[in-house]
């Protein structure tokens, strides 16, 4: 057996396998799952190239102890950890319960989420001219006025060109037009692309959706970020629902399956 030990053959073999046995724990490490809340209305949990829809129990369940950071309007706040009794609660260390508005974006601590500022200003007379384009498309002649008429311009990519994305609409809860619209519009480059086209009859004001950017959020240090953007409703009509955009060869990619 002393001849074992002063064998250097034997440290070799002893080191190898040790060195082995290393790399498989760290690459057969279970991974913790990375999730992503969207105020009440969407969860998900998220790998770098795409986000996958998830109940609620299942996040409660498998994260009863995970720290989540949460964006409330903006602000920065946490780490707390979670439940959800009809809505999602936030609790501080020391156990006490958080109060939170419903405009919050919030993620496990692994997902490394930032939220971006961002402004949007209205159309000017050049984007008006590639929404008459979509208007005579869709044989919409006419409107009394654009009640959401919000262009945002971010830089996505960070190729120092900044992107696009309108949301034009004429209608709202008493718009009384003999058609209503809204149309979601990127602008990426020198290329237009309709996102959504969403056309309703007169007096389907609470049917017909309603837009808006949720936010911008970068996840995982990735060098690009995300466009959030929510579909809702005047009324309880449709489901709301979150859509979480790319840049992908100069369009815009959705990310939630």
């Amino acid at each position: 057996m002393k001849k074992i030990f002063k064998n250097p053959a034997f440290y070799v073999v002893l080191f190898l396998c040790l060195f082995g046995l290393l790399i498989f724990l760290l690459f057969n490490k279970e991974e913790k799952e990375k999730y992503l809340l969207f105020s009440n209305i969407a969860s998900f949990s998220c790998t770098e190239k795409k986000c996958n829809n998830i109940e609620q129990e299942e996040i409660v369940n498998d994260s009863s102890k995970e720290k989540f950071l949460v964006y409330e309007n903006g602000s920065k706040k946490g780490p707390f950890t979670i439940n959800y009794i009809t809505k999602w609660n936030f609790f501080d260390a020391d156990n006490n319960w958080v109060n939170m508005s419903d405009n919050f974006i919030a993620a496990s601590e692994n997902l490394n989420l930032q939220s971006r500022d961002f402004t949007t200003r209205f159309i000017n007379n050049e984007e008006m001219e590639i929404l008459n384009k979509y208007l005579k498309e869709n044989n919409i002649s006419s409107y009394s006025s654009l009640e959401q008429k919000d262009v945002l311009e971010y830089d996505f990519n960070k190729d120092g060109r900044t992107e696009k994305i309108m949301i034009l609409s004429n209608a709202n809860d008493t718009t009384e037009d003999e058609k209503l619209f809204v149309f979601v519009i990127s602008v990426i480059g020198n290329k237009t692309e309709l996102l959504f086209k969403e056309i309703y009859n007169q007096y389907e004001n609470y049917e017909i959706p309603v837009y808006q950017i949720k936010g911008i959020i970068n996840i995982l240090n990735n060098k690009e970020d995300y466009l959030v953007l929510l579909k809702g409703y005047f009324s309880e009509v449709g489901e709301s629902t979150v859509y979480l955009y790319k840049v992908d060869n100069k369009k815009l990619k959705n990310l939630v399956d």
